[in-house]
C-alpha cells in the first residue's frame, strides 16, 4: 500500500472513530434497541380470526409465500387475506417446516407426513407412517429439521431421517433430543450425549464437553466475532469456536431474564439480531454482540408471553407462535409505537418538546415524559404522566435560557422538576401556539382562543404587555425571515402582522379573503414553515403566498401523485436532506388520499405500508421532527409513532399476485404445475380467487384482473380478491391478476392460461350440421316458394274465372235492366198517350159545341186531372232517372183511392167514347167516407172494363 493510500486509510479511520465517540450513548445503538424507540408495529391473529385452536404450536413460511401455523388436528393457511384449515389424522400438530421444494413437512401426535404447497392450493396430505420401520413409534413429534440430504423428525420415542422414500433410523442417539440451526448448520444435543452436526443425513459427533452432555438443550445463534452464541435452556451463554468447537462461557445481560423462564426457539433476523422465543417471558431481542436486549411482551402489546415458536417472513415480520394465537412484529426497528400500553390515550398529543434532552408530549390531559428503555435490561420505552393538578390541554413546550416551559391551561408554565408553576397568566386567552420574536427573542407572542398575547421577559419574571382580541381562534402562527406573523385561525382565516409594526404594540393585523386569491367558501387553516415561505393549508386546498403581489396562489411546490385530485396538503414538515413529510388530505371527503409520506425534490413517495396502518385513514393530525435524534414523532386518529429518519427507508420490496384457484361447474380446481387448466363450457363461467401475501399491509390491498382474449381492459379496483366472468363462449384466454398495497406499490402480475371449450353449438361438427341445415332450409324453402307461387296461380285462375262469372251475371242483369227499362218506356209512352188524349179530346169537344155550364166545368176539371196526371208521369220518368244515377228517394205519403180511380177514369173516358164504349165511373162519383184518405175498393164493374 502506498503512503497517500496509508495515509488516507488512517484518516478515514480516525474519522470514523471521532463520529462513533461523538453520537451520544443513549443513540449508539439505533432501531429497535434506540432508548427512545417504542412498540414494533404488531399485528395480533386470534382465535377467533383463523377459527382455530389458540395454541399455535408451530409457524413456518412455504416457497408460495403463505403461512403455516401448527393448530388443532390439523395446520393452518394464511394467505394474506384469509384463513384455512387442512386436516391431518392427529389431535395437535405440534411441528412444520417448509422446503426449498414446496413442501410443507408436518409432524403431531404418533403423526408426520407432508403437504405439496407449490401452487396457490395444497394438495391432500401424505402421511408417512405407513414407511415407518417395523415396529417404531414415534410419540409426539416436537422437531422438524430441512437437512441438505433429507428431513429430520425428532420425536419422543424416535429419531428419524426421511431420505430418498425411506426412513433412517438413528434412536439409538438416546432419548428426546434437541436440535438447533445456524445458517446451514444444524446441530443436535440432549442429557448425557455429546453434540452432533448432521452432515449428509448423518449425525457427526462434535465435542463430548461436560457442559454439551450435562444440558438438556442448547440454542445455536451467530456472534458478532463469528463464533457460535449458544444457549443452555436457562439462559447460561457460551462462545463456542464453529471449526474446533471449543467452549467459553460469555457474559450477556440476557441471563437476568432467562434464568426465569425456558427457552423454546432461538433464530435470527437478517442484520444479525438474536431471537429468544421463551416459555414465559415473551421475545427476547439481542444484539448480535449479546449485550443490548429488548423484551417484547405483554406489558407492551404481544398478546401472550408464552411462545412456541418465530419465523422471519420474507419482508423482515417476525411471526410468533403463541399458546392464545399469532402475531406478527415489524423488527425492521425504524417505525415504533406508543400507545395505550406506553403512552398516552391514541389521539390526544398535540406537541412534543425536548427539555433538558429528555422527550415530552403535551396532552388534553397533561403533561407525559419519555422514560427511555434500558437495554441492560431489556425494559421497553414509555411515557409517563406528570401529575401537576389543574394543568391541561398542553400546546407548547419549550427550553429557553436554561428554563423549561409548558404552555397550558392559563397560559405559560416554568417547569421546576415534576412540578409546573403559572409564570404568565393570560386570562381568557385559552392559548394554542406560541414562539419568540426573531427581532427581539426576550419577546413571546401567544395565541389562543382568545385572540394575541405578548409578553416579555426581563429574565426573571414574565410582563404582559399586550392582549390583543384579534385574531380569534389561532392554532398556529409562525414567523417569517422578514419578521411578518402569520396566523391561521380556525374561526376567521389567515392573518399576517407585517414585520415592521411595533412589537410591543396591538394592533396591525390583516386579514386575507377571496379578493387576495384565497377560495370563497373555505371554512379553517393551517399553516406551517418551509425552508422557502409557508405553506397554508385550507379545507378546499393548499396554497403559498406571493409577497410582492400580496396574492395567494394554489401550492405549486410540490408534485403530487396522479391519483391526488381534489386534494391538500397538510402537517407538513421538512426533516432536512431535501425531505418535506405531509399528508394528503382529500377536500372532497372525510379522510385521506396518502395518510403519510414524503416529498424528496418535490416528487412524492409513500410511506410503506406497516406504518400507514398505524397512521390511519385520516392521515396526520399533528407532527414533529425531533432534530435532536433525527426523528420525526406524529400522531393521526389513532397512536402516536415515531420514525427514526437515519435508518428510514420505505417498504419497496415486491411482492407477487397469485392465483390460488379457479371455480367452474364442476367446482374448484387447483391451478397446474403448468399453469394450463382446461374446461367445459357453462353459463356460470369461472371465478378466479387470489392470494397476495402482503403481510406488512395489514389492511388495504386491493385487487384488479382481466381476461385476456374475453375483457382485455384492467377491472376497477376492488377489495375482494374473487373476479368471475360468465358467459364465456371458449377459446384461449389469458387470466391476469395484481394488486396494490397501501403505498401505492403493485405486485407481480400473476398469469394464468385457461383454455374454455366452446358450448356444443359453437363446435366444428355444430357448424357443419347447422351449414347442411342452411342449405337444407334453402332448398325447402325454394320449394316451399315454388309451391306458394302455384298456389297463388290456381286462387288468380280461380278468381279470375269467379270474376269473369260475376262480370257475366252483371251483364246479364244489365241487359235484364235495359229490357225493364224498354218496358218501362213502352209501358210509360202508353200512359203519356192516355191523359194526351183525354186533353186533346175535350179540347175538341169545347171547340165545336156549346156546353151547359156544368158539363164545362167537368170537362175543364177533366183537362186539369189529365194535366196534372202527365205531369206526375213526367216527374215519375225524372224518378227513374235519379235511380240510375244513385239519386232516388223514397217519400212515403197517404192518397185517396176514390180520387185516384176517378182521375184514371176521367183521362180514359173520351178515348172510350171513340171506341162507342162507356166508363161507369166516369158519370159518378165514388166517394170514401168523410175525411177518409185510405184506400177504397173499385166497383166491380170498373174492374171489368177493358181498354
Amino acid at each position: 500500500m502506498s503512503v497517500s493510500l496509508r495515509f488516507i486509510y488512517r484518516f478515514l479511520v480516525l474519522l470514523a472513530l471521532l463520529c462513533i465517540m461523538g453520537i451520544p450513548e443513549s443513540l449508539a445503538v439505533n432501531g429497535l434497541f434506540d432508548p427512545e424507540a417504542g412498540r414494533p408495529i404488531m399485528r395480533h391473529f386470534r382465535p377467533v380470526d383463523y377459527q382455530g385452536h389458540p395454541q399455535a404450536q408451530g409457524v413456518t413460511m412455504g416457497t408460495n409465500g403463505f403461512i403455516y401455523v401448527g393448530n388443532q388436528q390439523g395446520i393452518l393457511e394464511y394467505d394474506g387475506h384469509r384463513w384455512q384449515h387442512h386436516s391431518l389424522p392427529t389431535p395437535m400438530v405440534f411441528a412444520l417446516q417448509a422446503d426449498s421444494k414446496g413442501a410443507i413437512w408436518v409432524g403431531g401426535t404418533d403423526e408426520l407426513g407432508w403437504f405439496d404447497a407449490r401452487e396457490g392450493e395444497i394438495t391432500a396430505y401424505h402421511s408417512l407412517v405407513d414407511r415407518l420401520p417395523p415396529d417404531r413409534t414415534l410419540g409426539r413429534v416436537f422437531a422438524i429439521e430441512v437437512l441438505r440430504e433429507g428431513i429430520l423428525f425428532l420425536s419422543t420415542r424416535a429419531i428419524l431421517v426421511y431420505r430418498d422414500g425411506y426412513f433412517l433410523d438413528y434412536t439409538h442417539l438416546g432419548g428426546a433430543i434437541g436440535v438447533s440451526r445456524v445458517g446451514e448448520r444444524v446441530f443436535s444435543t440432549g442429557p448425557g450425549l455429546p453434540l452432533f452436526e448432521w452432515v449428509d443425513a448423518e449425525p457427526v459427533v462434535r465435542s463430548d464437553d461436560a457442559i454439551v452432555q450435562a444440558a438438556q438443550q442448547l440454542w445455536f445463534s451467530r456472534h458478532d466475532s463469528g463464533d457460535f452464541l449458544i444457549f443452555s435452556e436457562f439462559g447460561d451463554a457460551y462462545l463456542m469456536d464453529p471449526e474446533t468447537f471449543a467452549l467459553a462461557p460469555f457474559q450477556t445481560p440476557a441471563r437476568q431474564i432467562l434464568k426465569d423462564t425456558a427457552i423454546s426457539h432461538v433464530g435470527s433476523l437478517t442484520d444479525g439480531t438474536i431471537v429468544i422465543a421463551t416459555y414465559g417471558k415473551g421475545i427476547l431481542l439481542l444484539t448480535q454482540d449479546g449485550q443490548h436486549m429488548r423484551l417484547l411482551d405483554r406489558t407492551i402489546g404481544l398478546q401472550d408471553d408464552v411462545v412456541f415458536d418465530s419465523i422471519t417472513d420474507d419482508a423482515q415480520g417476525l411471526w410468533v407462535a403463541l399458546n392464545s394465537g399469532l402475531t406478527r412484529i415489524d423488527v425492521r426497528g425504524t417505525v415504533s409505537v406508543y400507545d395505550d400500553y406506553n403512552g398516552p390515550a391514541p389521539g390526544t398529543v398535540d406537541v412534543w418538546g425536548r427539555l433538558n434532552g429528555v422527550m415530552f408530549v403535551g396532552c388534553f390531559d397533561g403533561l407525559y415524559e419519555l422514560n427511555p428503555a434500558d437495554t441492560g435490561t431489556g425494559s421497553s420505552a414509555r411515557f409517563i404522566r406528570i401529575d401537576a393538578p389543574g394543568v391541561t390541554s398542553i400546546f407548547g413546550i419549550a427550553e429557553w435560557w436554561g428554563r423549561h416551559w409548558v404552555l397550558a391551561t392559563r397560559g405559560l408554565y416554568l417547569k421546576r422538576g415534576n412540578e409546573l408553576e403559572l409564570a404568565l397568566d393570560i386570562p381568557g386567552l385559552r392559548p394554542f401556539g406560541m414562539l419568540l420574536d426573531s427581532r427581539d427573542t426576550h419577546i413571546l407572542h401567544v395565541t389562543g382562543r382568545g385572540g394575541h398575547a405578548a409578553a416579555r421577559w426581563n429574565g426573571e419574571v414574565w410582563q404582559l404587555l399586550f392582549h390583543d382580541p384579534l385574531p380569534r381562534d389561532v392554532r398556529h402562527v409562525i414567523q417569517t425571515r422578514n419578521g411578518d406573523l402569520w396566523a391561521a385561525s380556525y374561526a376567521t382565516g389567515i392573518w399576517r402582522k407585517p414585520g415592521d409594526h411595533p412589537i410591543d404594540q396591538p394592533g396591525g393585523w390583516r386579514q386575507y379573503h377571496h379578493t387576495h386569491g384565497l377560495p370563497m367558501d373555505y371554512v379553517w387553516t393551517a399553516l406551517f414553515q418551509l425552508p422557502d415561505g409557508p405553506s397554508f393549508f385550507t379545507n378546499v386546498g393548499s396554497f403559498r403566498f406571493l409577497a410582492d403581489e400580496e396574492v395567494f396562489v394554489p401550492e405549486d411546490r410540490f408534485q403530487l401523485p396522479g391519483d391526488a385530485h381534489a386534494s391538500a396538503l397538510y402537517s407538513l414538515v421538512h426533516t432536512g436532506n431535501g425531505l418535506t413529510w405531509a399528508s394528503i388530505q382529500s377536500t372532497e371527503r372525510i379522510g385521506s388520499l396518502q395518510p403519510l409520506g414524503f416529498f424528496k425534490e418535490g416528487v412524492w413517495q409513500s410511506a410503506d405500508s406497516a406504518l400507514l396502518a398505524e397512521v390511519g385513514f385520516a392521515g396526520v393530525a399533528e407532527n414533529f421532527f425531533d432534530l435532536h435524534a433525527h426523528a420525526l414523532w406524529g400522531r393521526g386518529y389513532g397512536p402516536m409513532f415515531r420514525i427514526h429518519l437515519e435508518g428510514y427507508q420505505a417498504d419497496d420490496s415486491s411482492f407477487a399476485t397469485t392465483v390460488r384457484r379457479i371455480q367452474s361447474s364442476t367446482g374448484w380446481n387447483r391451478i397446474s404445475g403448468d399453469r394450463h387448466l382446461t374446461f367445459r363450457y357453462h353459463p356460470q363461467g369461472l371465478t378466479f380467487e387470489l392470494a397476495a401475501p402482503r403481510f406488512q399491509a395489514s389492511t388495504g390491498l386491493l385487487y384488479q384482473a382481466r381476461l385476456r382474449g374475453f375483457n382485455d381492459e384492467w377491472s376497477e379496483l376492488s377489495n375482494n380478491p374473487r373476479f368471475s366472468f360468465t358467459n364465456i363462449l371458449g377459446g384461449p384466454f389469458v387470466f391476469e391478476a395484481r394488486a396494490l398495497d397501501p403505498s401505492g406499490m403493485l405486485s407481480q402480475t400473476a398469469s394464468v392460461t385457461v383454455l374454455v371449450h366452446p358450448p356444443w353449438y359453437r363446435t366444428k361438427i355444430a357448424y357443419a350440421g347447422l351449414f347442411l341445415l342452411i342449405i337444407l332450409l334453402v332448398i325447402c324453402g325454394f320449394l316451399w316458394r315454388i309451391r306458394i307461387l302455384q298456389n297463388e296461380q290456381v286462387r288468380l285462375q280461380s278468381l279470375v274465372q269467379e270474376r269473369t262469372r260475376s262480370l257475366e251475371q252483371a251483364m246479364i242483369l244489365a241487359d235484364q235492366a235495359n229490357q225493364a227499362k224498354g218496358r218501362f218506356l213502352a209501358n210509360m209512352s202508353h200512359e203519356l198517350r192516355t191523359p194526351l188524349n183525354s186533353i186533346i179530346g175535350y179540347a175538341v169537344l169545347l171547340r165545336g159545341r156549346d156546353l151547359p155550364g156544368a158539363k164545362m166545368s167537368e170537362a175543364l176539371s177533366v183537362i186539369q186531372s189529365s194535366g196534372e196526371h202527365l205531369l206526375g208521369l213526367i216527374n215519375e220518368v225524372l224518378d227513374v232517372a235519379k235511380v240510375e244515377a244513385g239519386k232516388m228517394t223514397r217519400e212515403d205519403a197517404e192518397f185517396a183511392l176514390a180520387e185516384l180511380l176517378q182521375e184514371v177514369s176521367a183521362a180514359n173516358e173520351v178515348r172510350a167514347l171513340r171506341k162507342g164504349r162507356q166508363l161507369p165511373l166516369a158519370h159518378r162519383r165514388i166517394s170514401a167516407g168523410k175525411g177518409s184518405r185510405g184506400p177504397t175498393q173499385a166497383p166491380s164493374d170498373y174492374r171489368k172494363s177493358a181498354f
